[in-house]
């Protein structure tokens, strides 16, 4: 089973998944222009076209901490 872990910000958005042997493999990290939406439809297709490329089968959203 395939992996991606997505941890969240306003500005730039880390990626990361599982390959062989459950390693885990990072990915580029998304930017967010100054005043898109960060949940928009760009980041969404972005994703998107992650999960299907990678074919991946469960997708896991980090919390953010806030201090």
């Amino acid at each position: 089973m395939s992996l991606l872990a997505i941890d969240h910000g306003t500005r730039r958005i880390g990626l990361a998944m599982t390959g062989p042997m459950d390693f885990i493999l990072p990915l580029p990290i998304l930017e967010v222009e100054e005043g898109d939406d960060p949940l928009g439809p760009d980041v969404i297709d972005e994703v998107v076209a992650i999960v299907e490329h990678h074919k991946i089968d469960e997708v896991v959203v980090g919390h953010p901490l806030w201090r």
